[in-house]
C-alpha cells in the first residue's frame, strides 16, 4: 500500500518523500546523519521510508523525544545545547551547535528541525506543532484557523449521548 513501485507523488497514502523535501529536513552536504539511512530510493526523484520496514516494534517515546522535550524545558539556552541537542546530535553523527550565540528563537527554530529529522514517518510531528501551536507547517500554507488543525470536533452522537455541552 505505501511503496507501489510506480511512485505518484499526488497520492497521499505513499510514504515517500522527494529529494528537494530530504534536503530540507537533513542538511544537505552533511551525510553523517544517521536518521538518513531509513530512507532507500523509490525513483531518481525520492525516497521510500524503510524506518520501519525490518522492525516491527514502534516505541512509545524515544530518547531522542525527551532531550528535545528537555530542550523545550530548559530555560537557559547555551544549557540546553550543550546538555541536550548537542548529545542527540552527537548520537546522530552530527555537529554540535554553538549555544553562545543563540537566541531563544534560534533553539525553538533548532528544536523544530530535530523534531522533523527524528519523527520522519511517524506522526509523532503533528503532536509537537500542536503543543507548540504552529500556524505554518513546512510545505503546506498557513493556516486560517489553526484550532480546526489540531482540535479534532466531537462527534454528534458523543455530544447528544454522552452530557457534553
Amino acid at each position: 500500500k505505501f511503496f507501489p513501485d510506480v511512485y505518484d507523488s499526488r497520492r497521499p497514502d505513499q510514504l515517500v518523500l522527494d529529494n528537494a523535501t530530504l534536503a530540507e529536513i537533513y542538511q544537505v552536504g552533511v551525510n553523517t546523519d544517521y536518521c538518513f539511512q531509513w530512507f532507500e530510493d523509490a525513483s531518481s526523484s525520492s525516497k521510500k521510508v524503510t524506518k520501519y520496514s525490518y522492525n516491527n516494534i514502534i516505541p512509545v517515546i524515544k530518547k531522542s523525544e525527551m532531550y528535545l522535550i528537555a530542550a523545550e524545558c530548559e530555560g537557559n539556552v547555551q544549557t540546553a545545547v550543550e546538555t541536550y541537542l548537542d548529545v542527540l546530535r552527537a548520537h546522530r553523527g552530527l555537529e554540535p551547535l554553538d549555544g553562545s550565540s543563540m537566541s531563544q528563537e534560534d533553539l525553538k527554530a533548532e528544536i523544530g528541525r530535530e523534531y522533523r529529522r527524528e519523527f520522519v514517518a511517524e506522526g509523532q510531528l503533528f503532536y509537537y506543532f500542536k503543543r507548540v501551536n504552529a500556524t505554518k507547517l513546512p510545505n503546506i500554507v498557513q493556516f486560517e484557523q489553526p484550532e480546526k488543525v489540531y482540535v479534532i470536533p466531537l462527534p454528534e452522537a458523543e455530544i447528544e449521548f454522552g452530557n457534553i455541552n
